[in-house]
């Protein structure tokens, strides 16, 4: 058998013939994928996109960031990393928000603190007999899918919470490779179409045989609240696994994981990939105040100086005009409750 190839347009990686094998052998289930792609997987929206239109600086240690302009489309290669980034603080703040909904008092006077649970992360598994065995477009698959987990999340003991769902799972043995190609382009000096570091999905994305690297197996990402049957209880071929060796303490956690999940989850056009259900949906979780406001962008180096706006060399201007960040604060409260006092 004939080696199989990973490669970028300037680089490529080669696996010998007893890896080649392996990989060939592993289960692929053979059902059609509906046209699924990748985050960034599609054209550049314009020539505009991350084109420079500012700089911001430290005065003290000199270090400088640009800021680009963004065009916020998930198919864009340069833009959705943007994107990615006001997603996860979005569903930060909805499933912490929940959090300490709870932790407020009830009108009452009563304190439900003693029954409240921080967020637990769980993956749940398609039963590949609820493929779909015909065609469909990409939207039609989509939303049976966030039906049929909506569904059994709510039915295997979940309260609510947030999902992304996710439709492909990467073969095993091309995850070490596609590490091992993200680490090759790091050390050349690449960066990827958005001015990052290479990183498991940014490296499959530079295939063009990407598709090869991947199988189809809808499962979708859970970060909810609730106490769930075991897995070994559940009917009709469904699996759960419960992520435990990562426990998410706040919203940091939150927000760092759901950056990850959405890296390589799926957009659909017209649809959103962050979906809320139960406790969390917008029936459920009642905005009772929204604060606008901006602060200052500290120095990431250490120096803890605020970042001013600078030149296209990265030269504070002379008048040192403070670079903020607009950052908003929600508060919740459940819906059926009256907003507290």
């Amino acid at each position: 058998m004939g080696s199989a190839s990973l490669y970028p347009a300037s680089s490529q990686s080669t696996l010998s013939s007893s890896q080649s094998h392996s990989l060939s052998s592993h289960p692929v289930s053979e059902h059609v994928d509906h046209g699924f792609s990748f985050m960034g997987m599609g054209e550049q929206t314009n020539d505009f996109c991350g084109k420079i239109r500012s700089m911001i600086a430290c005065p003290e240690c000199h270090y400088y960031v640009p800021i680009r302009i963004r065009c916020k489309r998930s198919t864009c290669p340069v833009c959705f990393h943007s994107l990615i980034g006001r997603g996860a603080e979005s569903a930060q703040s909805r499933i912490m928000g929940y959090y300490n909904a709870q932790l407020a008092d009830n009108p009452a006077g009563g304190s439900r603190r003693g029954r409240v649970r921080l967020p637990y992360h769980a993956v749940l598994s398609l039963p590949e007999d609820q493929y779909c065995p015909s065609y469909v477009s990409e939207k039609e698959e989509m939303k049976r899918l966030k039906d049929i987990f909506r569904k059994q999340a709510l039915k295997m003991g979940s309260t609510g919470g947030t999902s992304v769902i996710h439709v492909f799972r990467i073969k095993w043995g091309y995850k070490r490779l596609l590490n091992e190609l993200a680490t090759r382009l790091n050390k050349s000096g690449e960066r990827t179409p958005s001015g990052g570091r290479y990183k498991l999905y940014d490296a499959l994305r530079t295939l063009p045989n990407w598709r090869e690297c991947v199988y189809y197996s809808p499962h979708v990402h859970i970060i909810g609240y609730g106490y769930l049957q075991p897995s070994n209880e559940l009917e009709d071929g469904w699996v759960y696994k419960k992520i435990i060796n990562r426990p998410l303490k706040d919203g940091e956690d939150v927000r760092h994981l759901i950056s990850y999940l959405l890296s390589h989850a799926t957009p659909v056009s017209g649809m959103h990939t962050v979906t809320y259900f139960g406790v969390c949906s917008y029936n459920k979780l009642v905005i009772v105040d929204k604060q606008y406001f901006h602060e200052p962008v500290l120095c990431p180096n250490g120096c803890s100086c605020e970042l001013v706006y600078a030149d296209m060399d990265g030269i504070p201007y002379p008048h040192m005009e403070t670079y903020l960040r607009m950052r908003v604060i929600i508060t919740y409260r459940m819906a059926g409750e009256p907003p507290s006092k």
